[in-house]
């Protein structure tokens, strides 16, 4: 896990956590920081934010939420429970914990939950004002067209329209939604949407990683006069053919 807590983000944007760049001009970050797609048009929700890098994290992410390995819950809970932390100035002190639901349980278990429960167990012992409801099934899924992890951003936004309904009541409630990893928003947007839709007072997000949109991460340069794909490694840009 040593290698995965040295993946924090450095300098981001306020609203949706998107990684600006690596520069030291983008190292701090205040509330009139914000990327260009947010600039544009303000997300749903009143902030996002991550604890680390994707590009950092991938293996371990990729072991908890599809190698079936468990015990990374409370370790990752315990990076989650920072990311949450670092929004302590203004976060309401009476939260709706809802961890983004799986379709008729895909998977042995739902990653987002078992994150969301480790991360409010740490919280809570830091904050023992704050109160905390756990609640996994205010939000369900109700279709899964397919995965995501293909799509383009357009092609994720329409795979998830309609795709989850709010059982229960929010009305009122200032909800912390929670997910493993925030790549376009797609998910977290349509999940905010329904649950404002519902009468929520307002939503915040958190993950526990957050992958980059609109800058190359770490980029590696290949060895001379080969050919090379970085988004093998670390998404786009795609540089198909030798360098000369």
């Amino acid at each position: 896990m040593a290698s995965v807590a040295s993946g924090r983000l450095g300098g981001r944007c306020y609203r949706c956590a998107e990684p600006l760049g690596y520069e030291p001009s983008y190292q701090e970050f205040s509330d009139d920081v914000l990327c260009a797609d947010c600039s544009e048009t303000p997300p749903p929700f009143a902030r996002a934010t991550a604890f680390g890098s994707y590009e950092l994290m991938r293996h371990a992410l990729r072991l908890f939420k599809f190698g079936n390995v468990r015990s990374l819950a409370l370790p990752m809970g315990g990076l989650l429970a920072e990311a949450i932390l670092e929004q302590a100035e203004g976060m309401p002190e009476s939260l709706l914990v809802i961890p983004v639901p799986l379709f008729r349980r895909r998977r042995l278990y739902n990653q987002s939950l078992l994150l969301a429960d480790a991360a409010m167990r740490v919280v809570q012992r830091r904050r023992p004002l704050w109160k905390m409801e756990l609640a996994p099934h205010r939000l369900r899924r109700v279709h899964h067209k397919e995965s995501q992890y293909r799509l383009s951003p357009e092609e994720r936004r329409e795979n998830v329209r309609g795709a989850f309904q709010v059982r229960g009541s929010v009305r009122g409630r200032q909800v912390l939604l929670v997910d493993d990893v925030y790549t376009t928003g797609a998910t977290v947007t349509e999940c905010t949407e329904v649950l404002l839709a519902a009468g929520a007072e307002s939503v915040r997000v958190v993950t526990l990683a957050r992958a980059g949109s609109q800058i190359p991460v770490l980029w590696t340069a290949p060895a001379h006069g080969t050919e090379y794909s970085s988004h093998k490694h670390f998404g786009n840009p795609i540089y198909p053919h030798p360098v000369q």
